[in-house]
């Protein structure tokens, strides 16, 4: 993965949130995995966590996550500097990491633990604009 000359100095500064939300706006639709692969150089990405929408603990944005990647997506969420849109699957059988759960169709109570695949942005979607109570936790 090539990184851009800004977001390797922020990461070589440490100032990790900085650099996903440089990464994110200058690239637009991040997978997790793209995260995941930005920031192993500087912190583990892999653990027990998963990030899913509050409320909907058995819809999972992404298992398998230390809590340190976790806090870093979390807060940038919570803090309005990235968005998670729903993507297609595709995105993440092109960047060779399918989670091994159902999709979720639709934002509902589901019984056993579903996907839903997203993508980062720097801004809201235009379709489905992210509320103060659509928020991410782990």
């Amino acid at each position: 993965m090539i990184i851009d000359k800004d977001v390797q100095a922020l990461l070589d500064r440490n100032q990790l949130e900085d650099a996903v939300v440089l990464f994110v706006k200058q690239l637009g639709g991040v997978s997790v995995v793209e995260l995941d692969r930005l920031l192993s150089t500087k912190i583990e990405t892999t653990g027990e966590k998963a990030l899913y929408p509050t409320g909907f603990e058995n819809i999972v944005l992404w298992a398998h996550v230390s809590p340190e990647f976790s806090a870093i997506i979390t807060k940038l969420l919570r803090e309005e500097r990235i968005y998670a849109h729903a993507s297609s699957v595709f995105i993440y059988m092109v960047d060779g990491r399918i989670p091994r759960l159902p999709v979720a169709k639709q934002m509902r109570q589901y019984k056993n633990p579903h996907r839903l695949p997203v993508v980062f942005n720097t801004t809201p979607a235009e379709t489905t604009p992210q509320k103060k109570s659509d928020r991410v936790t782990t």
